[in-house]
């Protein structure tokens, strides 16, 4: 017969590392498909005509995609929840 292996609780601890050419990126647009499994967000900078004249001429604004990512969906809800509880604690400071 098998034995019977306990279970074993090991922990690693994540070293972040930000390699230089991982900048910050201003956005303010997003978009956001699924399928079955993963969640694809795109992140994009909309920057808006300097002239009614140059909307009138283009009729169209581009939004340059900065950031492409793709999240499995039980990684998805963690973000959710992430982003969920701090900016309920952004919210209560900025508030007061």
């Amino acid at each position: 017969m098998a034995k019977k292996q306990e279970a074993e609780d090991i922990r690693v601890k994540i070293v972040r590392v930000n390699p230089d050419d991982c900048q910050y990126q201003h956005v303010n647009d997003i978009q956001v498909t699924h399928n079955e499994d993963s969640f694809f967000i795109t992140f994009s900078i909309v920057e808006p005509p300097t002239s009614v004249e140059e909307l009138k001429e283009n009729n169209e604004i581009q939004a340059i995609a900065k950031s492409k990512l793709v999240l499995s969906s039980g990684f998805t809800e963690k973000v959710i929840n992430l982003l969920t509880d701090y900016f309920g604690q952004y919210q209560e400071n900025i508030n007061g």
